[in-house]
């Protein structure tokens, strides 16, 4: 207490702010001790001496504190300062460019085959920037978005190479393609939205090169889908599943057309493959519950008609005719829900609803359906319906006709006929009597 204290920056023993630690000069000779800097005096006596020994080494060897410049002056003053052959070598470096675009394109390339289409599309633009008269990176560009479904981006895309670009010949006859099939794949989704099914087939038909496009092949299987035909919408959306085995649009489709064909374990496995892919599409999902319900209910009836419970088998097939909805009157699914509905009505004895599902089968173009044909002869017969099944099967038995081939319908329509006129006879022998005695009793009156 009492004694002066000295302040921190100047106490003895401790270095100042200022003091940059152990300084050494320039190694001019071995010998010379080494100097401790202790104050901004010692370090400005430091410079001046060295700059003496050596005149032609620069200042910026030792940190001048004071002279600091602001960071845009000392850029601005570069590029001032740099020469105008600096300047052309910095231009002249189309070869470098030349060399990185290459492997960019062929990278874009692998990217392309491997299906990421988004980073294909990104290094495209990357090399673009380098090399904008390069068409075969456009023409990559435009591939990769044909691929992910924008076709106007990549009809545009193409459309967007300049006309100085070196292209080959080969490279010509791509790019004319490509654009042709972005072009008709534009039409054929303005006619999705018309369902005009008939006009895809006939434009898909006439297409010269592009008909193993993925897109193309699934048009036509929704169209023909659409139009009834399920072997032939099977058929492209296998092809499709070929080139590309997790395209859910294809496995929905054929999904939907196996259920048709009454292929339900097939279509439940699609339909699952289709969810794993996608385990967010409602489309799979619905199709999915249609047909795991379906097929359920219908081994459930076929189980309960084994053990004779008639009752409960009609109720399931009418619930899954009902879960079913609204389906094509010709597609195999319909046959069998209402076939079996109408024999399982015929073995509880219930024959004018055994009836009706037999009509409707053979309404829908199943006019040749001999099961359905069994089941409303039985009906009828039971129902004593000879003359109305006579009339019905002479139609069917005529010379030339599909049923004149057929034993069984013509032993019924003889079966028919008989008991039918055997009818006849017995009514118009219990009526001739009658007629009798009303022409005696009309005679005496006139009398």
């Amino acid at each position: 207490i009492g004694k002066p204290v000295a302040p921190k920056r100047n106490r003895p023993g401790r270095r100042s702010t200022l003091d940059l630690g152990d300084f050494q000069e320039e190694k001019q000779s071995n010998s010379e001790p080494r100097r401790r800097v202790t104050s901004l005096c010692d370090l400005r006596q430091i410079r001046n001496e060295s700059s003496k020994l050596n005149p032609e080494s620069k200042e910026s060897q030792i940190p001048n504190i004071s002279n600091k410049k602001p960071a845009r002056e000392i850029t601005k003053n570069y590029f001032s300062s740099r020469s105008l052959d600096d300047i052309k070598l910095d231009k002249d470096t189309t070869s470098e460019n030349n060399l990185i675009s290459n492997d960019q394109i062929e990278f874009a390339k692998r990217q392309l085959r491997s299906g990421s289409f988004e980073s294909c599309i990104k290094m495209c633009d990357a090399v673009l920037k380098l090399d904008n008269y390069n068409a075969e990176t456009y023409f990559v560009k435009a591939c990769a978005e044909s691929e992910m479904g924008c076709f106007s981006k990549s009809s545009l895309t193409l459309a967007s190479i300049p006309k100085k670009s070196q292209t080959s010949q080969q490279l010509k006859f791509l790019i004319g393609d490509l654009m042709e099939l972005c072009q008709t794949l534009l039409v054929i989704e303005n006619l999705k939205h018309n369902d005009s099914y008939k006009q895809i087939i006939e434009i898909t038909n006439r297409m010269k090169t592009g008909k193993s496009n993925k897109f193309v092949l699934l048009a036509r299987a929704k169209s023909f889908f659409g139009l009834g035909d399920t072997e032939m919408a099977i058929r492209e959306a296998t092809a499709v599943l070929e080139k590309e085995n997790r395209n859910v649009h294809a496995l929905i489709v054929r999904a939907k057309a196996l259920f048709l064909n009454a292929d339900l374990k097939k279509s439940l496995e699609d339909c699952q493959t289709a969810l794993k892919v996608d385990p967010f599409s409602h489309r799979a999902a619905a199709v999915c519950n249609r047909v795991r319900n379906v097929h359920e209910l219908l081994t459930e009836a076929e189980r309960k008609t084994g053990k004779k419970a008639f009752k409960k088998a009609i109720k399931l097939l009418s619930k899954a005719i009902h879960i079913a909805g609204v389906i094509s009157k010709s597609s195999l699914i319909f046959r069998k829900l209402y076939l079996l509905r109408s024999e399982a009505h015929c073995r509880n004895e219930s024959y004018n609803d055994a009836l009706e599902d037999s009509n409707l089968i053979l309404r829908s173009n199943n006019e040749e359906d001999m099961k359905a044909w069994k089941i409303k002869i039985k009906a009828m017969k039971k129902m004593e319906l000879s003359k109305e099944l006579a009339k019905e099967l002479a139609k069917v038995v005529k010379p030339g006709m599909w049923g004149s081939s057929h034993c069984l319908l013509i032993q019924a329509y003889e079966e028919a006929r008989s008991v039918s006129k055997k009818k006849r006879r017995e009514t118009c022998s219990s009526t001739i009597p009658l007629c009798q005695t009303d022409k005696r009793l009309s005679s005496a009156r006139c009398a």
